[in-house]
C-alpha cells in the first residue's frame, strides 16, 4: 500500500484478510509527491482495521518534540492518533546516535522484547548511555539536548551575523550569499529555511580548491554552484568557529602572498 500517488483508507482496509496481523504505514521521509496526491487519515484507518490487526507507523524522522516543521509528524501525535507502534531515528532530527527505536503499546514492546531476533538487533550499551543522556538533557529542556538540526535553525540569526562580519573581514576573497538550508538528514526534503554563506574568489580553480580545503587541517568542506565554491556557514558549529577563521585566514594570506596550493 502506498506505492502511488492516491492512496486511500479503502486500499488498506481492503487487502486485509484473516491472515493480515499489522498494517504498516511508512511516511514519506526522504522524498515528496506533489500534485494530485491524496493520503489516508491514521485515524480513520485505525477505526476500521478489525480487532487482531496492529497499527504501526514508520515516521522515519524521530521528531519528538521540536516544532520547527509544520510538514512533520509528531512522534506523540502518532500515539494519540491510535498507532499501536510507531518506528522512528535516534538521529535525524532527534540528533542521537544512529538508532532505531520502537515507542507504542507496553505489551506489544514486551512481546518485541522475547523475540529471539531481538539479540540480533538490540543495541549495545554505548548507544543505549549515550540515547539516555540526549533524551534525560532533552527531557531538562538543555541546549545541548537539542539535535543539531534544531540546534542549527535556532541559531539561523547568530550565524547570519557572523557570517557577515567575515564577509566584510574578508571581502577581497569572499562574496556573502543567502542560501537554502535543509536540516533533519533527509527527513525533510521539501522544506528549506534561510541559511547564508560564503562563495569564495580565488585565483584558484573550482576543484582544485575544494581538494586543498578539503585536504587541509582543519578538513574545509564546501560545494561547487555554477562553478564557483561555496561554504554553507550554517553548518559550522560554534566550538568550530575559531579554528575555520585561523584556517581561511592563514589560506588567504598565503594568496595575497602568490602562494598557490
Amino acid at each position: 500500500m502506498g506505492t502511488t500517488n492516491v492512496t486511500t483508507a479503502d486500499d488498506y482496509i481492503n487487502a486485509i484478510t484473516e491472515d493480515t496481523a499489522m498494517v504498516l504505514m511508512v511516511h514519506q521521509s526522504n522524498f515528496f509527491i506533489g500534485g494530485f496526491t491524496e493520503s489516508p487519515d491514521i485515524r480513520e484507518v485505525k477505526r476500521r482495521l478489525p480487532s487482531h490487526v496492529n497499527l504501526v507507523i514508520d515516521q522515519g524522522s524521530g521528531m519528538s518534540t521540536e516544532r520547527f516543521s509544520s510538514d512533520e509528524t509528531q512522534l506523540a501525535t502518532y500515539l494519540d492518533m491510535g498507532a499501536d507502534l510507531v518506528c522512528f531515528s535516534g538521529d535525524k532530527i532527534l540528533g542521537g546516535p544512529q538508532a532505531g527505536l520502537i515507542a507504542g503499546r507496553d505489551e506489544l514492546i514486551q512481546r518485541l522484547g522475547r523475540n529471539p531476533m531481538m539479540r540480533a538487533f538490540r543495541c549495545g550499551r554505548i548507544i543505549l548511555s549515550l540515547m539516555e543522556e540526549l533524551l534525560v538533557r532533552k527531557l531538562n529542556q538543555e541546549t545541548s539536548g537539542q539535535g543539531i538540526a534544531e540546534r542549527t535553525l535556532a541559531n539561523l540569526p547568530q550565524a547570519r551575523q557572523w557570517c557577515e562580519t567575515l564577509a566584510q573581514r574578508w571581502h577581497h576573497r569572499v562574496t556573502f550569499v543567502q542560501l537554502p538550508t535543509q536540516v533533519g538528514g533527509g527527513a525533510m526534503p521539501a522544506q528549506t529555511y534561510s541559511g547564508c554563506g560564503l562563495v569564495l574568489n580565488t585565483p584558484l580553480k573550482p576543484q582544485a580548491l575544494l581538494d586543498h580545503l578539503r585536504l587541509g587541517t582543519p578538513a574545509i568542506f564546501g560545494y561547487l554552484h555554477n562553478n564557483q565554491v561555496v561554504l554553507n556557514l550554517t553548518t559550522v558549529l560554534e566550538a568550530d568557529q575559531a579554528a575555520f577563521v585561523e584556517r581561511l585566514d592563514s589560506f588567504f594570506q598565503q594568496l595575497d602572498r602568490g602562494e598557490h596550493a
